[in-house]
């Protein structure tokens, strides 16, 4: 056992650390008000998915690309920057860029926004608002064999004392563990029994929506449109959502995983396969995945030659297209779709690109490209009016954008396969894509299999 694990108070800690610290400035407000500072060091090799602090530090956030190679634990708040309503949206926009720009080391705000702005915030999702978005006070950055400790402070908060700031500096001197900061999850083995589930709509009420949707394709109306169902599952006691993390990350390869856990009993997190975008410098990436089959390659060539699917995901397609052209010059696609394999699906997948224009921020590109039609539906603005109507719940910060910005890069995942741990609940939320030729039954079944990786990881044990 370190020596400092046994101290309780930030008052006994600065007695015991004084020795190590003669020489070590204390953490001061600054006169340059809105600046942000980062200091970034190496450390040792830790599993970020499996760290956070034992004490009561929030906001978690734990983030790991697609493709595996960068994973990130984050925890605390040196700045933050939170929307509760669409006339604060000004704000954020300004606030960001303000922030990301004059800051020293390429500073990172991590965070998420609601599906629908205009939509009325359920009770569920009060604590997470129409935005919000965080500088953390301390990450721990993976990226491929390396891994980095990054502290954040804002220049204009004051700071006569802070222990974590402490802490990072023992760090960095090689006087304390890394776990001083952040301490080994204590998770039971198992989830609390469950006590219910609710499906909301239940199968009737979505049968019903699935038949007006397709009035609605008859008559010209839409070309798409994707409805989605809430279930909430009620447990004895609450839910450990680092857990369910753990069980819901540990085999989601080509997956977006993620988690921002504002408060102790509330927590958002998913492993999603859909990029929103990626931009590196001028350059955007981004992808449409529409149209699902279960694995096997029976199914994948049964997806790849299926008209209804592939007219669903072409018009995924032509619509990122269309808003990519309103960002960038010049728009590249692939010519056909590949498929998208995933643990117990697969879907069609197409790559689309190119290079932005000057001055074009981060909150424009989430203006235009959020939501896809593979989220909402098209045209999009009466897929939207439509989804209010005929879904009888709040989806929050599901399908929704979520992601990090930073000066030089950005990167945003869709929220989707995701869920909202409160207490004792879990709402799971999970939606298909409806287009001239769905069938209420067919469409249920393909939404019980994206809720599969959650019943899967409920059931796993602790690994």
């Amino acid at each position: 056992m370190s020596k400092f694990e046994h101290l309780s108070s930030s008052d006994d800690l600065e007695s015991a650390l004084e020795p190590q610290f003669n020489g070590i400035p204390r953490v001061a407000a600054d006169t340059c008000r809105g600046r942000i500072e980062r200091i970034e060091f190496p450390v040792p090799a830790v599993e970020p998915a499996l760290i956070f602090p034992q004490e009561s530090v929030f906001p978690r956030i734990y983030w790991r690309n697609k493709d595996g190679s960068v994973e990130i634990t984050a925890l605390g708040a040196a700045d933050r920057i939170r929307c509760f309503n669409w006339a604060d949206y000004g704000f954020l926009t300004a606030r960001l860029g303000e922030r990301i720009t004059s800051g020293e080391g390429n500073p990172r705000y991590y965070g998420g926004m609601r599906f629908d702005a205009g939509r009325k915030i359920a009770d569920e999702w009060s604590d997470l608002g129409l935005c919000d978005f965080v500088l953390p006070r301390v990450e721990v950055i993976r990226r491929g064999e390396r891994t980095r400790l990054a502290y954040n402070r804002s220049l204009d908060e004051s700071q006569a004392f802070d222990r974590t700031a402490l802490l990072v500096e023992l760090v960095r001197r090689g006087l304390a563990p890394l776990t001083q900061i952040l301490g080994r999850v204590g998770s039971p083995r198992y989830f609390p029994a469950l006590h219910s589930r609710d499906d909301i709509p239940d199968r009737q009420g979505w049968s019903e929506s699935v038949r007006q949707a397709l009035t609605l394709f008859e008559s010209g109306t839409l070309e798409k449109i994707v409805l989605a169902r809430r279930t909430q599952v009620t447990f004895e006691a609450a839910l450990d959502p680092i857990l369910l993390l753990k069980n819901v990350t540990s085999n989601m390869p080509n997956s977006y995983c993620f988690l921002f856990q504002p408060t102790p009993d509330v927590a958002f997190l998913g492993a999603s396969p859909e990029c929103l975008y990626r931009r590196t410098g001028r350059t955007l990436e981004t992808e449409a995945i529409a149209g699902t089959r279960p694995n096997g390659e029976t199914y994948a060539q049964e997806l790849l030659n299926s008209d209804k699917d592939r007219r669903e995901h072409r018009i995924v397609v032509e619509a990122l297209g269309e808003s990519l052209s309103t960002l960038c010059g010049d728009v590249e696609a692939d010519a056909e779709p590949s498929l998208l394999t995933l643990p117990g699906c697969q879907h069609l997948y197409t790559a689309v690109r190119g290079a932005l224009r000057e001055q074009v921020s981060d909150v424009e590109i989430l203006r235009a490209l959020h939501p896809t039609p593979a989220v909402g539906g098209s045209p999009t603005e009466e897929a939207l009016r439509r989804i209010a109507e005929l879904e009888p719940f709040d989806r929050g910060w599901y399908a929704g954008p979520i992601g990090w910005i930073g000066a030089d890069e950005a990167e945003f995942a869709v929220g989707i396969r995701s869920g909202l741990v409160q207490g004792k609940s879990l709402f799971l939320y999970a939606g298909a894509g409806l287009v001239a030729g769905s069938t209420p039954e067919g469409e249920w079944e393909e939404v019980e299999g994206k809720m599969n990786l959650f019943w899967n990881a409920l059931t796993a044990h602790d690994r």
